[in-house]
């Protein structure tokens, strides 16, 4: 199943809810004339069920997109942005030096090019 076949069919679930969310409050007659003062909040009930159906649907489209789209592209989008990033280097000459003691130390030198000699 595709990503975009997958959210239309969530999409698809979310929205055939509400029309019978819908259709059943419609049927129960929830204008406040019909309920005798007391319509409005089961319409309200019905309208806070449908909210918390758009929303749950809602979720399980942004679950099933992080299922589908492995962590393998993801990986290499986040490596593409951060190759095209403007980013400098850090790194100048390396060199060893040994201690008094024979440890082994790593270092890098970073001085500026050496100007050529003014003319005379």
């Amino acid at each position: 199943m595709g990503k975009s076949t997958a959210a239309s069919a969530a999409t698809e679930a979310t929205v055939s809810a509400v029309t019978a969310l819908s259709a059943a409050a419609g049927a129960t007659g929830t204008t406040a004339a019909g309920a005798g003062g007391g319509g409005w909040r089961r319409g309200a009930g019905v309208a806070g069920a449908a909210i918390g159906v758009i929303a749950a649907g809602a979720a399980a489209g942004v679950a099933l997109e992080r299922l589908t789209v492995s962590r393998s592209v993801r990986r290499k989008a986040r490596l593409a942005l951060d190759a095209t990033a403007p980013f400098g280097t850090l790194r100048g000459t390396p060199g060893y030096a040994i201690a008094d003691d024979g440890t082994e130390l790593y270092y890098e030198v970073d001085e500026a090019a050496a100007e050529p000699p003014a003319p005379s």
